[in-house]
């Protein structure tokens, strides 16, 4: 995906466009994941880590530029 449709994605995120928020999470999930897992070494922390990151991330959409 270019980083023109991610930031298309974002825009309609930003306008409430749950469907976009959901690819969004989507696109980025693997790699979070791979990240929190490195950190953690635990399965278990590491998807406990990667959904406070999304709910987190979600919550701030209306600051990314």
């Amino acid at each position: 995906m270019s980083e023109e449709d991610v930031a298309h994605l974002l825009g309609r995120a930003q306008g409430g466009d749950e469907a976009a928020m959901e690819r969004l999470v989507r696109l980025h999930l693997g790699a979070a994941y791979a990240v929190a897992l490195a950190v953690t070494g635990d399965p278990a922390d590491a998807e406990d880590v990667v959904q406070d990151a999304m709910v987190a991330a979600l919550g701030r959409l209306a600051d990314v530029r």
